[in-house]
């Protein structure tokens, strides 16, 4: 009987932050934030811990394989130099 207390309760809270939350948000544009590995992480982390080690400091260009023309930048995986949006909202969820 608890379970299907919670279950309801967790529909409930999902089906609010869907009709209220998420219209205002485009997930969309948010996902190649969150893009990243583990390797990425850590790499990320030493970076943050001892930015004096790291030396190059620009983006990194992704590159069409047919032609060569630039297409943007490359994700979070990628490129340590990428802004994400995985560490901060770790270290926010784990301050509360």
């Amino acid at each position: 009987m608890g379970l299907a207390v919670m279950g309801n309760v967790v529909g409930t809270g999902q089906e609010y932050v869907e009709q209220n939350l998420l219209r205002f948000i485009n997930t969309r544009s948010l996902k190649p934030y969150f893009n990243v590995s583990t390797s990425y992480v850590l790499r990320k982390l030493q970076l943050l811990l001892f930015p004096w080690r790291h030396k190059p400091w620009s983006r990194q260009l992704r590159r069409n394989e047919v032609s060569g023309a630039m297409e943007g930048y490359k994700p979070p995986r990628e490129d340590v130099n990428a802004p994400d949006l995985y560490i901060p909202g770790t270290a926010i969820n784990s301050l509360s």
